[in-house]
């Protein structure tokens, strides 16, 4: 009798334990892209927690660059991205919108 309960403890346990799917690689959406044209570069100027976050800090050798970018709609964004970037004022531009927001040279609308 108790192997039974057990059995039965042990099939009502396992219709309790559900997984939920992952969603797979290929079906993560694609990040949002808006063009814009760069009106500000500038090295960034943030708390030193915020720039380590982004894998720079004050004084390191590839500080952060903070981009003022105006999108084709209007709107006025700023954009922080780590390291040293070649993108200069008056250059159109990508700005891909997802979990990171980041800046690319336009190459094509």
């Amino acid at each position: 009798m108790k192997t039974l309960r057990f059995f039965v403890f042990l099939l009502i346990l396992g219709g309790c334990a559900s997984e939920h799917p992952r969603p797979a690689a290929d079906s993560v959406p694609p990040p949002n892209v808006i063009y814009g044209t760069i009106l500000v570069a500038r090295q960034a100027e943030a708390a030193p927690g915020i720039l380590a976050a982004l894998g720079t800090a004050p004084g390191a050798d590839n500080p952060a660059t903070e981009f003022i970018v105006r999108e084709d709609d209007g709107q006025v964004i700023s954009v922080v991205e780590p390291g040293g970037s070649r993108l200069m004022p008056g250059e159109r531009v990508m700005v891909r919108q997802g979990p990171e927001t980041s800046l690319a040279a336009a190459t094509e609308e």
